[in-house]
């Protein structure tokens, strides 16, 4: 059944709201949120005390002011001066540009391992009703010969942005492609910044490990916006964990648990006193 305020995804019920709002967590409490659409979830996931000020080990990555290349160092400028110099930042028209798109889509993905390429006409589709709904697809073209390097897609709300992705062709990445695709969007969403709204990469990532996040602090100035982690297992999931949560260390180690792993780093970050204060 449809549960207004939360959504599934990947085996989980999350919130379908902004990170800053407190969804109403009626459902989780009544047992309803196990029946929802999509699938079979084996927990709920939300967050609360939204940019807290504390170290709680789960955080949103967001950019809520403007963006002032002066205040990076001389290395960093460089990167990014570099990348405005050798791409040029747009909107893509996808009638015009969608294969190009969907070759840096693959290119992309190719690296990623294990991971099956999306079939072009799934992928168009996909992007054309992104774009219907009114989300923001960018794109970075070589100076030198227009040519579609890297894409961003964006989601702007209400009161907040929302990176949906980023792709980009590793053959360009050395060039400042992503400095150019993060600037532009800085650049892009300036006045929305400036009107309190903040550019949000996403929370903290458990099974993948990913130095975006790490790059849009360091070059960006985005920040990590701590919050309280809150998960709700379904039972006999959550008599499971519990039992082996002592091994917890040694399941870290071993990468075809990687899955469990993650739910046990959840479930220690709850635990932890790191979410009191």
């Amino acid at each position: 059944m449809k549960i207004d305020g939360w959504k599934y995804y990947n085996h989980a019920v999350i919130p379908d709201c902004a990170p800053h709002d407190t969804p109403d967590i009626n459902p989780v409490i009544d047992g309803s949120i196990w029946q929802i659409d999509g699938g079979k979830p084996i927990l709920a996931r939300w967050t609360t005390n939204f940019d807290c000020g504390y170290d709680t080990g789960w955080y949103f990555v967001i950019k809520d002011t403007p963006f002032d290349i002066g205040a990076v160092n001389a290395k960093r400028r460089y990167e990014i001066n570099k990348g405005n110099k050798n791409f040029n930042f747009r909107k893509i028209d996808v009638s015009i540009d969608g294969d190009a798109l969907y070759d840096v889509h693959v290119c992309a993905t190719e690296t990623y391992g294990g991971v099956t390429v999306q079939c072009k006409q799934d992928f168009l589709n996909y992007i054309h009703s992104c774009i219907k709904f009114g989300q923001d697809l960018f794109g970075v073209y070589l100076t030198e010969n227009d040519r579609l390097c890297g894409y961003s897609l964006l989601d702007e709300k209400d009161d907040y942005i929302v990176f949906i992705s980023q792709k980009a062709d590793p053959s360009y990445e050395k060039q400042g492609l992503n400095a150019a695709l993060v600037y532009g969007i800085c650049e892009y969403y300036k006045a929305s910044l400036e009107k309190g709204k903040y550019i949000c990469d996403g929370e903290k990532s458990i099974l993948h490990t990913t130095a975006f996040q790490d790059y849009l602090e360091k070059y960006f100035m985005f920040r990590k916006a701590y919050c309280r982690l809150n998960i709700k297992f379904k039972m006999p999931f959550s008599i499971a964990l519990s039992l082996v949560y002592p091994f917890r260390k040694l399941i870290y180690r071993i990468d075809v648990l990687r899955k469990i792993g993650g739910l046990l780093k959840m479930k220690e970050i709850v635990k932890s006193k790191k979410t009191e204060r």
